[in-house]
């Protein structure tokens, strides 16, 4: 069974360098823009292609244009990432990194600014969604998940600290025996470093790196255990192997075999694991390597009563290490055969043979601080309740299975349980000390943008209306399906933008943290709010809608030269968001200067073809293609330009309408045409 937890828990892996304290300005703030990344991430770069950023430890830096700079803080390693632009809401003394895992296998790298902004880029660990780099989508919600589950030394970077849900919840760490070192084999030598630790120089020497070929546990091993390392040649009177600057005792050994014992007390997050033969050279097994404490206990859910959508935290020791994925019997295929979904779920109520008095509910993006004290997830939106199936007339086994319960009782009270990652069987040893409460609730919503297929990006404060054609219908082009992208948790609901109903819902994923809606053309700007269960949850911010351009009349296409055309119409200049502007454009007779073709070929404007706006305001736009004082175009210009004075070519011309903003554009509105004398 796959462990959740533990993923999730490793990807939050956040380094930072000195420290300070509350009283401290921005220049003496702790670096707190220092993250690891345990595995390989497909990121996009700035050139829209997948770039994979190996796993290590990384400064990050804004870089020009849309991007984020990672340098590796131990090698001379160096990529820039394409990102989107978002915002937070903490006051912030200095910038600070994040990284934070979105479902599935997306991982987030998030720099946020004093000022407010925030750049996000957003990748994966398969490369099948790296290309989603090109519009991140992390929300605050889960902003507010990765500040809960930071070190204490990067909340020194916030002016207000956020406040702290496991505060006097999560007993102190065990007072560790001082490692094992290694006696020198002369007296009076210095020490030097390696891998960060100090070591003494007798210990490395030129003997050869052992032949280790595999190890196990791999990635982390709890406290008290053994791992075990398996090579050819081994020599156990000189083998070493150490956890940070901790040696591992032997407890058996051979030429292909040693068992290391793993001290009961020891703690170590992100160390490396390192053996060498003494007198030899040394190898690293794994940069980052974790020792937990294999007693999973849980001291306090915050809060106790929670409704669907809300974001939980759990605090304890070793709640990283929670076992929480469960195998759900979904539905039955065409062929009868049961499908089955692996959720990720926790139990409330206690189980005694009787499915109504408890059942299962989903964690959504569990995310787990790096020592493993709390663990944070936002409340699903289903119950599940497990269901005896009898033995079959063939012969099989009785079983029970989990399915969606879909008439839960509302609220559902009772303990709340989990499996540790350590426990062999199937019976939950990892209980909260208080009852807590699941209920019914609305859609928590977090963020409101554009979707980015649709328009210039997410973030934008505004929506597009689609252009209106003089036959009354929509422009069938990039404006069609123009969408609101709305993230946060529980969504699934009646939403309203004012008091305009907005009819169209889109699931844009199965755990109802982003869906759609496309607003009607009656709507003109108001409150984005969703109802679920009688009970209402709206934006952050309201969304300002922009009329979109009714062209009301077009000129007569082929559009002569010389010759004064007009289109008539309504909203043919934006209003109502600073920056946002609309702009008339024929590809390939914009600049007069501009040549036609290499060598001796004239220019557009010795053509007598530039294009020339000459009336634009909101109902009216005139424009022309040269300049009836001139010349008309010559027999070069016409061989040049023949296929522009073709109906049939593919290459003729095409008009645009362009909506600008922020450095992006749109097309509000095009047709391909031809030009007559």
């Amino acid at each position: 069974m796959r462990n959740v937890g533990r993923g999730f828990a490793l990807v939050m892996l956040l380094y930072v360098a000195g420290c300070a304290t509350p009283s401290q300005d921005a220049s003496q703030a702790v670096d707190a823009t220092i993250v690891t990344l345990p595995q390989a991430v497909h990121f996009q770069s700035l050139e829209g292609a997948d770039l994979v950023v190996e796993a290590g430890t990384y400064r990050v830096e804004r870089a020009a244009l849309e991007g984020l700079t990672l340098k590796a803080v131990d090698t001379t390693g160096m990529a820039t990432v394409k990102t989107g632009q978002t915002t937070h809401d903490f006051k912030l003394r200095g910038p600070l990194a994040l990284v934070a895992p979105e479902g599935g296998d997306t991982r987030h790298i998030a720099l946020l600014l004093p000022s407010g902004e925030a750049l996000d880029a957003s990748g994966s660990l398969s490369g099948v969604q790296s290309r989603a780099a090109s519009s991140p989508m992390i929300s605050r919600m889960a902003l507010q998940q990765s500040v809960q589950v930071l070190r204490p030394t990067q909340l020194t970077l916030f002016a207000m600290p956020p406040p702290d849900p496991c505060a006097g919840a999560i007993p102190p760490a065990p007072v560790m025996t001082a490692p094992i070192l290694l006696k020198p084999l002369a007296p009076n030598l210095t020490s030097k470093q390696f891998m960060g630790q100090s070591v003494l120089p007798q210990e490395f020497g030129p003997d050869p790196i052992p032949d280790v070929v595999d190890w196990q546990p791999k990635q982390k091993v709890p406290a008290g255990r053994q791992l075990i390392i398996q090579g050819r040649s081994l020599d156990p009177a000189r083998f070493v192997a150490k956890i940070g600057e901790t040696v591992l005792p032997m407890a058996t050994q051979s030429s292909s075999e040693i068992w290391l014992t793993i001290p009961a007390d020891l703690r170590a997050v992100g160390m490396p694991l390192v053996v060498y033969h003494r007198g030899g050279t040394p190898r690293t097994l794994e940069l980052s390597y974790e020792v937990f404490d294999p007693a999973s206990k849980t001291t306090r859910v915050v809060p106790e009563i929670f409704s669907q959508g809300d974001l939980v935290t759990v605090c304890g020791v070793s709640v990283s290490h929670l076992r929480l994925s469960e195998s759900v019997r979904t539905n039955a295929g065409g062929s009868g055969v049961p499908q089955y979904e692996t959720r990720t779920l926790a139990l409330i109520g206690t189980p005694n043979g009787q499915y109504q008095t408890y059942h299962y509910f989903d964690l959504i993006n569990p995310i787990a601080s790096p020592s493993g004290d709390r663990l944070t997830f936002v409340v699903g939106t289903s119950l599940y309740k497990e269901i005896f199936r009898a033995a079959t007339p063939d012969g099989k086994a009785a079983y029970t299975d989990i399915v969606p319960d879909p008439a839960p009782s509302n609220p559902v009270t009772g303990p709340l349980s989990f499996h540790s990652e350590t426990n062999p069987t199937n019976s939950r040893d990892v209980f909260a000390p208080n009852p807590v409460t699941w209920r019914l609730g609305g859609p928590k919503i977090a963020k409101v943008g554009m979707h980015p297929n649709t328009q210039f990006g997410l973030g934008e404060p505004f929506f597009m209306q689609p252009t209106i054609l003089p036959n009354n219908t929509i422009y069938p082009g990039y404006g069609v399906g123009r969408m609101l992208v709305v993230e946060g948790s529980n969504l699934v609901g009646q939403y309203r933008i004012g008091t305009i109903p907005v009819p169209q819902l889109s699931l844009l994923s199965s755990d109802e943290t982003k869906v759609g809606v496309v607003p009607p053309p009656t709507v003109f700007g108001g409150e984005l709010c969703g109802t679920k269960n009688g009970v209402t949850g709206c934006g952050p911010t309201p969304v300002t809608v922009v009329p979109g351009p009714v062209l009301a009349s077009l000129p007569n296409f082929p559009l002569a030269l010389r010759v004064t055309h007009t289109i008539n119409g309504l909203h043919l200049r934006p209003s109502g968001v600073a920056g946002l502007t609309y702009e008339l454009s024929v590809p390939g007779l914009m600049n007069p200067s501009q040549q036609i073709a290499g060598g001796s070929a004239p220019t557009i404007g010795q053509c007598n073809m530039a294009l020339q706006v000459l009336e634009y305001t909101d109902s009216r736009l005139q424009f022309r293609f040269g300049d009836p004082a001139g010349p008309a175009p010559n027999s070069s210009c016409m061989a040049f330009l023949a296929n522009y004075f073709d109906a049939t070519s593919p290459n003729r011309p095409t008009v645009f309408l362009l909506g600008k903003y922020n450095g992006k554009q749109l097309t509000v509105w095009h047709q391909q045409f031809h030009l007559t004398q």
